[in-house]
């Protein structure tokens, strides 16, 4: 099984769409669990019920904010039953047919590692296993969820790149309210503040642990 861990506020229309490109891409949507983490302020609230899939599951919690975007995909992650977690957004739409099959074929849920869709650098929507989750016993520590997952496991020596998966991202096409406080929050959590000595020491952390399990998997 597949767990998506999509927090999403304000979205519905850009949730369903997001969800519906994963479910109707896959070679086995059955397999796959949508995990929805909603606002329980969200002025949309009462619309998300009409976002239903039958392996979608709704989580209603007090605002975060995307300053803790982190506490959204912990919490997600702690409630996944899936073989892998895959981080995913309300404005990413998958466009690879058999997306899954691939995550499958590259990756053995058992041994700790993190897959990138985007290339050999960089993961936007990092797929984890089962086993880098457990080791670390979190997704994220910095709101910048997908950059810790990515820099603990080529700390870790476990970034793997899955070629043929695309991913479309539509951040710059929408413009709403979730979007602007999207970007004030980027332009206070710096990258100053993501290379800090002390986020610094808790990913070097992370990665001693991931490299533990890789020892003993």
């Amino acid at each position: 099984m597949i767990s998506v861990l999509c927090p999403s506020r304000g979205r519905e229309r850009e949730l369903q769409a997001a969800l519906t490109s994963l479910n109707a891409t896959a070679a086995s949507a059955r397999d796959l669990e949508l995990l929805i983490r909603l606002d329980n302020d969200d002025p949309e609230l009462r619309w998300y019920t009409r976002v239903v899939f039958e392996n979608q599951h709704l989580t209603i919690g007090p605002r975060e904010g995307y300053a803790n975007l982190h506490r959204y995909y912990n919490e997600l992650a702690a409630d996944a039953h899936g073989d892998y977690l895959l981080l995913w957004n309300d404005d990413a739409r998958m466009l690879t047919p058999g997306w899954d099959s691939i995550v499958r074929d590259a990756l053995d849920p058992t041994i700790p590692a993190v897959g990138s869709f985007d290339g050999p650098d960089y993961a936007l929507f990092p797929i984890v296993t089962r086993a880098f989750y457990e080791a670390l016993g979190h997704f994220s520590l910095s709101p910048h969820c997908d950059g810790w997952v990515q820099e603990v496991a080529k700390a870790a020596g476990c970034f793997t790149h899955l070629p043929g998966v695309t991913v479309e991202h539509l951040r710059d096409e929408l413009d709403d309210e979730t979007k602007r406080e999207g970007t004030t929050a980027q332009q206070t959590l710096t990258s100053a503040a993501f290379y800090s000595d002390e986020m610094v020491a808790l990913r070097s952390a992370d990665a001693e642990k991931v490299k533990a399990a890789l020892v003993t998997a």
